[in-house]
């Protein structure tokens, strides 16, 4: 079952609640190594994780629709759907 999950909206500027599971480094980088591509967004975003960095928490991503805008990003700020 997922919880809600409150997160803030950087290019509105607001706070919103999403329904999805916070994920965690281990769950990213199967995720990351996995062929299916699952439903994950970044700050209402959905996003493709090109890559995680386990012993410091973070992930590479990119928006689906602009992946020319790579950026790092804590895990526990990425939801599953």
């Amino acid at each position: 079952m997922h919880k809600p999950f409150i997160s803030w909206d950087i290019n509105h500027g607001y706070l919103k609640l999403e329904e999805g599971t916070a994920m965690n480094p281990q769950r990213a980088q199967e995720i990351a190594a996995s062929p299916i591509m699952e439903n994950v967004t970044y700050e209402g975003t959905p996003i493709y994780i090109q890559h995680v960095d386990e012993n410091n928490g973070t992930a590479r991503i990119y928006p689906l629709n602009q992946p020319e805008h790579e950026q790092t990003v804590p895990v526990r700020n990425l939801i599953e759907h």
